[in-house]
């Protein structure tokens, strides 16, 4: 695995996240942004760079083709939620046991956001078939050092993924990357508060999950 990939630690599982979709004014539409995928053990890195828009995008990917899209939803109330849907025609993850490492824009090509949002929660979501089989934790309150005040479109940042455990061999062939953000941003945390993002990126790669 690529030394600058950090782990996410441990996951609990639960369902995805619904919702009425409507046009929210979150992300710029017709800029690009890329979604980066890696398995642990297998490799085939890939920065899929996507044109916000809606439309479904294809990619090729260790001979089996991906397919990329986005939706926002205006949850009311100054929330928003911005989905990205990857799914696979074959194993994302084909090595038994190997971690898949997921993120938005580590290569600095993140969401263009249309001001300043605040990161409320961030979950990565796993599929086989099109069936929910696994949901992370809520990735933006346990990592909050990472997001603190406007976030910068970025999951985690730039050179840094998030690995999830035990993946591999599963027939793992879809996932989602949630967001929910809010219209008005928490307010500038002391530079005391900043310092410790450097601790917390220490921490991240301490421990994985096992699935069972």
């Amino acid at each position: 695995m690529n030394k600058t990939m950090v782990a996410a630690g441990c996951l609990a599982l639960a369902g995805w996240l619904g919702g009425t979709a409507h046009a929210a004014p979150v992300v710029a539409s017709g800029s690009n942004y890329s979604v980066y995928i890696s398995g642990e053990n297998s490799g085939n890195t890939q920065h899929m760079t996507n044109t916000y828009d809606g439309v479904t995008e294809l990619f090729t990917r260790a001979g089996e083709t991906l397919f990329v899209n986005e939706t926002e939803t205006d949850l009311g109330g100054g929330l928003h939620r911005i989905f990205v849907n990857v799914s696979a025609t074959g194993d994302l993850f084909p090595i038994p046991g190997e971690a898949g490492d997921t993120g938005i824009g580590i290569d600095g090509d993140g969401f263009d956001l249309l001001g300043n949002f605040f990161l409320e929660d961030a979950f990565i979501h796993y599929s086989i078939n099109g069936t929910d089989v696994f949901t992370s934790s809520d990735l933006a309150d346990d990592y909050r050092p990472l997001f603190l005040g406007a976030w910068s479109g970025r999951f985690a940042d730039t050179g840094l993924a998030f690995s999830v455990g035990n993946l591999g061999g599963a027939n793992v062939n879809g996932f989602g990357l949630e967001f929910v953000v809010s219209e008005i941003p928490a307010s500038v945390p002391e530079p005391g508060t900043l310092a410790l993002a450097g601790a917390a990126l220490m921490a991240m790669a301490a421990t994985r999950r096992r699935r069972s």
